[in-house]
C-alpha cells in the first residue's frame, strides 16, 4: 500500500511539473530536472512520504487509494497553490523579508482567513477526537501531536535554517489528518497534493532562512514602522546585501565581463591551448569557500567571495588584453585567453545564481551550455566546444531613479525649446531669406522669456570608457539638398531612430558626392554634439568619413543593411549601458578631440578605435568603401 501511495505522488509530481512549467507561464523552478530529482530529492520524498503512511495511519484507511475522494483531493491540491500564484497579491512566500517588505494588506486579509480554516480543521479534529475516540485513542492522538512539533517543528523554528515552504507545512498538515471520515481523509490527501505541489516546482529546497531573511529586511530598512518607499520597492527584487546600494559591483565587473567574452568570441567557444595563460582564480578554492559561507547562512561572504573572483576575472583580462592582439603570431595566445575569460564566466554564473538567477540563466543562454551542480564544475574544462555564443543584448541596465524623477518635474515645468527639437523646426532654414525672416518677426513680438534652464553640472567619469562617451548611431539620410549659402556644403534630414523624427546634420561633401548618391545613404552620426550654425543653417550632429590628406579621398564609413537605423555603435567589448554624455558635456570635456585621435580604419578597411573594430550590439562592423590605414572624421 506504501508503494502504490509512493507511485500516485510521483505520478502527480510528474503531471504538475510537466503542467504547470511547460503548459503554463506561472512560476517555477525550470533548472530543477529529473537528474537533480534523482540525485537529491527522491529518497527525501520517498522517506517523507513514510512518515505520512505511518503517522497518518494510510494503512487504516478506509479508503483505497485509486477512490475518487483521493484522486480528487490531490488534483485540487497540486493546482490550488499554482492558481493562487494568478492572483498578484498572493505572489509573495512566507519568510521575514517578504512579510515585512513586501505583503500587501489584501495578502495578510487572506492568510489571516487561511489560517482561520487550518484552525477550525483543527478544531474539527480535536471535536471528532473528544468524542469518538476511546480514553486511550485521545492519548494517542495527543501524543503523537506533541511528538511531531517537537521532532520536526521546534528544531527547524529555532534554528537559522527554519522555512515554511508550502511543501512542508502541508507534509505537517498531512500527518494530522488522520481519521476515517470524509473530510478528515480530504483533507489529509489535499495537503499531500499541496507537497506534491511545492516539490514539483521547487524541488525539495529550504527557502530563505529566518537569519537571511532578517538580514534582507534589516538592509532594505522594510520593517513595518518603516514603510517602503518607492525606489526601494524596485529595489527589493535584488538580494544581494551588501552590494544593494553598489550596483556597479553587478553592472560594471559582470555585465562587463560577460559583454567582452562574448563579443569577443565571435559566435563559438574558442578551441585554444589554455596552458599558455594563468588562471583568474583558484575554482577549488572559490568553491571551498562558498560551500563553507553558505552552510554557515553567510550569504553576504558568499556574495562577497563571488563578486571578488568577478573582480579578479576582470584585472586578468585587462592584463592580458586580447583585443589588441592582431598579428598572425599573438592568435594562439588569443584564443587561450577568450577560452579561459568565457570557461570563467560560465563558472561565474554559477556562484552569482543564488543571488541574481534571471541574470545567470541569461548567462548560461548566452554561453551555450546548461549550469550543473557545483561539485562537478571542473577548473575551466566545463564548455561545449560545439556550442554557439550569442551576444544579444546586455546583461544588466540601470535604472537612475533620479534621473526619472527630475525628468518627471520637467514635465510639469513650461516647455523650453532644446537644441535636438531643431531636428523637424530647422527644416526651413536652409530656404533662403523666409528662412531668416521667421525669427526677426519673431523678435519683434518680443514673446515672455522662457525661464532659464539650471546650468547642466558638468562631471567626468574616469571610470568610463572613452569612446562610450559619444553616442554614435547608425543613420540613414532621407532627405538632401545643398546648402543655399555654401558651395561645398550638403544639408540632410537624417533618421538615426530619434522619437521626434529625422535631424538636421550639415557636412561638407558635395566635392566628393552628387546629391543623388548622397540621398538614401546609410551612415555614421554622431548625435551627441552641440548645435552648431553653418551660414545660417544649424546642425544638430556630425557623419563619420574616412579621408587620405595626402590624395584628398574623403568617403562615407560604410554600413551594412542588416544594421537597425538607430543603432549604437561602440568599440568591441564596450558595454553599451554606458551613458552617453551630454552635447554640453562632450563640448566641455573635448570628448569628441580625444575620440578623433583613435579612430582610424585598419589594414582590412574596417573602421576602429584605438586598434578595435566599431561594432552594433549584434556584432556588426563597419567598412570604408577603399581607403584602409587612414583617419575617420
Amino acid at each position: 500500500m506504501y508503494l502504490k501511495l509512493l507511485a500516485e505522488v510521483l505520478l502527480f509530481l510528474g503531471l504538475t511539473r510537466v503542467i504547470v512549467c511547460q503548459g503554463t507561464s506561472l512560476e517555477c523552478r525550470h533548472s530543477y530536472d529529473i537528474r537533480f530529482f534523482f540525485w537529491k530529492d527522491f529518497h527525501n520524498i520517498a522517506l517523507d512520504l513514510f512518515v505520512v503512511f505511518v503517522i497518518g495511519r494510510i494503512y487504516e484507511a478506509v479508503f483505497p487509494l485509486d477512490s475518487p475522494l483521493v484522486v480528487v483531493s490531490l488534483c485540487c491540491g497540486s493546482a490550488v497553490p499554482s492558481l493562487l500564484d494568478i492572483i498578484p497579491f498572493l505572489k509573495v512566500s512566507l519568510t521575514m523579508y517578504q512579510v515585512m517588505c513586501v505583503w500587501s494588506v489584501p495578502t495578510f486579509i487572506f492568510v489571516g482567513f487561511m489560517g482561520l480554516a487550518l484552525l477550525a480543521l483543527a478544531g474539527l479534529h480535536a471535536h471528532y477526537c473528544w468524542k469518538f475516540l476511546t480514553a486511550r485513542g485521545k492519548c494517542s492522538f495527543l501524543l503523537e501531536m506533541l511528538a511531531i512539533i517537537g521532532v520536526f517543528v521546534v528544531p527547524r523554528a529555532i534554528s537559522s535554517s527554519f522555512h515554511a515552504h508550502h511543501w512542508f507545512t502541508a507534509w505537517l498538515a498531512a500527518q494530522l489528518c488522520r481519521f476515517n471520515t470524509a473530510w478528515s481523509r480530504s483533507a489529509q490527501f489535499f495537503f499531500i497534493g499541496v507537497y506534491v505541489n511545492g516539490i514539483a516546482l521547487y524541488g525539495r529546497d529550504p527557502v530563505l532562512s529566518c537569519q537571511a531573511a532578517w538580514l534582507l529586511a534589516d538592509s532594505q530598512r522594510c520593517q513595518r514602522l518603516l514603510p517602503c518607499t518607492a525606489d526601494q520597492a524596485m529595489q527589493n527584487v535584488m538580494v544581494i546585501p551588501p552590494y544593494h546600494y553598489e550596483p556597479s559591483d553587478r553592472c560594471d565587473n559582470l555585465g562587463n565581463l560577460v559583454q567582452r567574452a562574448v563579443s569577443l568570441c565571435g559566435g563559438k567557444v574558442p578551441k585554444g591551448n589554455m596552458s599558455l595563460v594563468s588562471l583568474p582564480f583558484n575554482l577549488d578554492e572559490l568553491k571551498s569557500s562558498v560551500s563553507q559561507a553558505m552552510l554557515a547562512y553567510r550569504l553576504s561572504e558568499a556574495a562577497d567571495l563571488a563578486v571578488k573572483a568577478c573582480a579578479a576575472t576582470n584585472k586578468w583580462i585587462a592584463g592580458y588584453e586580447p583585443w589588441k592582439m592582431k598579428d598572425a603570431d599573438q592568435q594562439e595566445l588569443r584564443s587561450a585567453c577568450l577560452r579561459v575569460l568565457l570557461e570563467a564566466v560560465y563558472i561565474l554564473a554559477h556562484f552569482f545564481g543564488p543571488f541574481i538567477p534571471t541574470a545567470a540563466d541569461a548567462i548560461f543562454a548566452k554561453v551555450g551550455t546548461p549550469a550543473r551542480p557545483i561539485p562537478q564544475l571542473a577548473s575551466f574544462t566545463n564548455l561545449d566546444e560545439k556550442a554557439e555564443v550569442k551576444t544579444g543584448s546586455i546583461l544588466f541596465s540601470q535604472l537612475e531613479v533620479d534621473k526619472v524623477a527630475l525628468l518627471a518635474k520637467k514635465e510639469d515645468a513650461p516647455a523650453v525649446a532644446a537644441p535636438a527639437a531643431g531636428a523637424k523646426g530647422a527644416k526651413g532654414e536652409g530656404k533662403g531669406a523666409k528662412a531668416d525672416a521667421a525669427p526677426k518677426a519673431d523678435a519683434k513680438a518680443k514673446p515672455a522669456k522662457a525661464p532659464k534652464a539650471p546650468k547642466e553640472e558638468i562631471k567626468d567619469d574616469p571610470n568610463q570608457p572613452l569612446f562610450s562617451k559619444l553616442d554614435i548611431r547608425v543613420g540613414k539620410i532621407v532627405k538632401a539638398y545643398n546648402h543655399p549659402d555654401a558651395e561645398r556644403l550638403f544639408v540632410e534630414e537624417i533618421d538615426v531612430g530619434d522619437p521626434e523624427g529625422p535631424r538636421q546634420v550639415i557636412s561638407g561633401l558635395r566635392e566628393h558626392y552628387s546629391l543623388e548618391e548622397f540621398t538614401g545613404k546609410r551612415l555614421l552620426v554622431i548625435c551627441n554634439l552641440m548645435a552648431a550654425k553653418m551660414r545660417g543653417v544649424t546642425s544638430h550632429g556630425m557623419v563619420l568619413c574616412a579621408k587620405n590628406p595626402e590624395t584628398k579621398v574623403v568617403e562615407l564609413v560604410g554600413v551594412p543593411e542588416s544594421c537597425k537605423i538607430g543603432d549604437r555603435v561602440l568599440p568591441e567589448g564596450v558595454l553599451a549601458s554606458w551613458k552617453p554624455f551630454s552635447p554640453a558635456a562632450v563640448k566641455e570635456l573635448k570628448v569628441w578631440e580625444d575620440v578623433a585621435k583613435g579612430l582610424r580604419t585598419d589594414g582590412g578597411r574596417v573602421a576602429c578605435f584605438s586598434g578595435t573594430p566599431l561594432v552594433t550590439a549584434s556584432g556588426e562592423k563597419f567598412l570604408a568603401p577603399t581607403l584602409s590605414e587612414v583617419e575617420i572624421g
